[in-house]
């Protein structure tokens, strides 16, 4: 049984939540001919070396992989107990286990609490925004309407075509007119359009909407106990992203 230690850089990928990269630099241990079969926490089936490698190393709880090169079968395990198995390479990560903390670069903003990931998933981490901000990073801050208020006032003369957060209260679903679904006249009651939308409940919540320009045409329909109208050409439109 040949065993050869390599210097291995991995980029550990953040898939589940938000998305970032960290460079971590670690010894891996490669074993010709090992397999695993106690402590399995996830199989990977037509997989490749390179795939079965990086998985376990995004993977907190991995601590070795066994990859079947007839099959392409990789296993992951949280365990170093190989079995002698023609064929098969065993990578083990035990002096990996030290991942750098995704919340070190301090991603969350405006007063925004980073929660790093939960032991067994893919590493990555959340932003638990402070009251009165949202998104990925808590990042934006709403701007708060009123109900009958549409696209043109609240946002179209302050972000043009870019995304405008909105924060509408309650109350709204049948206050302003409306013309169009999923793309709205400009002139559109906005938080009304959301409701239509399904982008928040008649109890008010946060939307985000950007701007079209003019359109030919609009389509009035009937949705989340809202009917809206159609209508010709307009010069200024939006749709909730």
């Amino acid at each position: 049984m040949m065993k050869i230690t390599l210097m291995c850089i991995f980029f550990a990928l953040v898939g589940l939540l938000h998305v970032t990269n960290s460079t971590i630099s670690c010894v891996a241990t490669v074993q010709h001919g090992g397999s695993l079969t106690e402590s399995v926490i996830a199989s990977l089936p037509d997989s490749t070396l390179t795939v079965c490698s990086n998985a376990c190393f995004q993977n907190i709880s991995c601590r070795s992989a066994s990859y079947d090169h007839g099959t392409g079968a990789c296993v992951q395990s949280t365990e170093s107990t190989p079995e002698i198995a023609a064929g098969s390479t065993m990578l083990t990560f035990d002096g990996c286990a030290g991942f750098e903390s995704m919340c070190a670069s301090s991603p969350c903003q405006n007063g925004g609490t980073c929660i790093d990931g939960t032991s067994g998933s893919l590493h990555n981490y959340t932003c638990a925004c402070a009251t009165g901000f949202v998104g990925e990073h808590c990042e934006v801050q709403p701007v708060s309407v009123t109900c009958g208020v549409h696209w043109i006032s609240a946002c179209q003369g302050t972000y043009g075509n870019d995304p405008c957060t909105v924060s509408c209260p309650s109350g709204c679903i049948n206050s302003g007119s409306i013309w169009g679904t999923g793309d709205y006249t400009g002139d559109s009651a906005l938080c009304r359009s959301a409701i239509h939308d399904g982008r928040i409940p008649e109890s008010g919540g946060v939307a985000t909407a950007i701007g079209l320009g003019a359109l030919q045409s609009y389509v009035g329909s009937t949705q989340n106990g809202i009917t809206t109208s159609s209508y010709g050409s307009y010069g200024s439109s939006f749709r909730f992203i």
